[in-house]
C-alpha cells in the first residue's frame, strides 16, 4: 500500500485549489461580463430598430373576413430614438404605429417590458386594446419576444364575443434600416 506524506496532501490540495479558484474567478468575470451586458440592455440598449417576425400561438384570433383561424406571423417593428418610443405593426404591406404615444417601458437588466394600452368611444360602443411585449436578450443585437394582444369590444356585436386575445413569440433582432 502506498503512503502519502502531509507534504504531498497539502501539495494536492494547493493545486486543487487554485484550479478551483482559477474557475471561480473565470465564472465571476463571465458573470459579470453579463451583468454589465444586461444592464446596459435595459432601456438605453433598445436604442435603433428593432425587426422581427414572430409566429401567432394558439388559440389563434379569428380573421374578421374569413372567419377562420388566422395564422398570419405579426410583423413588428420597434424604434426607439430621443426618448421617443414607437411600435409598428405591418399589414397588407404598410407600417401603421400601433399606440401612438401609448407605450411605457419596465426595464429589468436583461429583459424589458413595453405595455401599451388604448381606447375609442365615449361611452359606447367602447373598444378597449392593449400590448405587452416581453423581451429577454440573447445578446446586444438579438432579444426574444412574446407579444400579447387583449381586445374588449363593448357592446358586443350580434353574434360575437366581446373580447378575444392573440399571442405570438419569436426574435427581434437590431436593424440597420426599417425593412
Amino acid at each position: 500500500m502506498k503512503r502519502f506524506s502531509l507534504a504531498t496532501a497539502v501539495g494536492v490540495w494547493a493545486l486543487a485549489s487554485a484550479a478551483f479558484a482559477a474557475d471561480g474567478a473565470e465564472a465571476r468575470s463571465a458573470r459579470e461580463s453579463a451583468n454589465t451586458r444586461f444592464q446596459r440592455f435595459s432601456v438605453d440598449m433598445l436604442s435603433g430598430t428593432w425587426h422581427g417576425l414572430l409566429q401567432m400561438r394558439a388559440p389563434l384570433p379569428v380573421a374578421s373576413d374569413t372567419g377562420l383561424p388566422d395564422e398570419t406571423p405579426v410583423e413588428l417593428l420597434i424604434q426607439h430614438t430621443d426618448r421617443k418610443l414607437r411600435v409598428l405593426l405591418r399589414q397588407q404591406g404598410q407600417w401603421m404605429e400601433a399606440m401612438p404615444g401609448g407605450f411605457q417601458v419596465v426595464p429589468m437588466y436583461s429583459n424589458l417590458v413595453l405595455l401599451g394600452a388604448q381606447s375609442e368611444g365615449n361611452p359606447t360602443p367602447l373598444w378597449i386594446e392593449s400590448w405587452t411585449l416581453q423581451m429577454a436578450a440573447l445578446n446586444d443585437d438579438c432579444a426574444l419576444v412574446e407579444w400579447t394582444r387583449a381586445v374588449t369590444n363593448v357592446p358586443a356585436a350580434s353574434g360575437k364575443t366581446p373580447a378575444f386575445t392573440s399571442a405570438a413569440s419569436g426574435t427581434m433582432c437590431r436593424a440597420s434600416a426599417v425593412p
